[in-house]
């Protein structure tokens, strides 16, 4: 079991290191903070934004791109998803890094992350912004 452990391990090191030279290349600090407080903190949340009538170009220039997007019978749904502190909240995504935390803790790396990310999410206000066809906001829902 021992030395199944340390296989996984050094499979998971293997292929770190053979997407660390992609990886160096995209390193971007300011998205690291980004992505370990899960917010951005360049876009804060404004309420004047989601009047019915302004164009989806004034949503997108004021929050950035939705968190998800979703076409429900020809009427654009985007939803943005915000912080307590009215921060955008940024979604986590899993990198190569997590796997090999995950493998090398054998899972208590993964169960943590998982735990931050539900606890974090549990206080994210999300807006569902729908659109017209003339992209036009037509209603907002606060969930």
């Amino acid at each position: 079991m021992l030395s199944m452990r340390i296989v996984s391990c050094f499979a998971a090191l293997v292929s770190l290191a053979a997407c660390q030279s992609r990886v160096a290349q995209r390193v971007d600090p300011e998205a690291m903070v980004k992505e370990a407080t899960m917010s951005d903190g360049d876009i804060r949340f404004n309420p004047d934004v989601l009047r019915p009538g302004t164009y989806r170009s004034q949503v997108l220039a004021a929050f950035g791109p939705p968190n998800d997007i979703d076409t429900r019978s020809g009427v654009r749904v985007e939803l943005y998803k915000f912080n307590a502190d009215g921060t955008k909240f940024v979604d986590p995504q899993t990198h190569a890094r997590n796997v090999a935390a995950g493998v090398a803790t054998g899972g208590i790396a993964t169960a943590v992350r998982a735990a931050r990310i539900v606890a974090t999410e549990e206080q994210v206000t999300t807006y569902r912004l729908y659109y017209g066809p003339d992209a036009r906001l037509q209603s907002v829902q606060k969930q």
